[in-house]
């Protein structure tokens, strides 16, 4: 999906359909990613492009634990500010290249560390030191 600011005239809607199967070859966090859904409006406004969105996608994840399937739903706003204010997420330039800054926002908003239902996070088994056991049972 390319923006180009010169063809933008009052407040623009949009919808599309974006593909990053191709994004996710040689990454290995992702096992697949469904069609992202984008929703949205962009406008000039004191020489800078806001763009407000909405980006929808089902991501399959590989769990922290296992690297079995996880299944993620992703939902989040996308508002970003191109111009040369100190407010500018990025500069305005004439063709801007949405769906770049789409998989990198859905990179930055997944997920660190994913778990199935069956695995918590909290059921590996603490080790303490062995230096500290006699300590164990000391109390204040």
């Amino acid at each position: 999906m390319k923006i180009f600011v010169s063809l933008v005239d009052g407040v623009e809607s949009f919808e599309e359909v974006l593909d990053f199967s191709e994004n996710i070859i040689n990454n290995q966090d992702f096992i697949s990613i469904s069609p992202c859904y984008i929703t949205g409006e962009m406008e000039i406004v004191n020489q800078q492009l806001e763009v407000r969105s909405k980006v929808s996608v089902d991501l399959v994840l590989a769990s922290s634990r296992s690297l079995e399937p996880v299944d993620y739903k992703m939902i989040f706003d996308l508002d970003l500010v191109f111009g040369t204010g100190s407010n500018a997420d990025y500069p305005l330039t004439n063709e801007i290249d949405f769906k770049d800054l789409v998989f990198a926002h859905i990179l930055l908003e997944k997920p660190l560390s994913i778990y199935l239902e069956s695995e918590t996070p909290n059921d590996k088994p603490k080790v303490s030191n062995p230096a500290f056991n006699d300590l164990k049972d000391w109390k204040l």
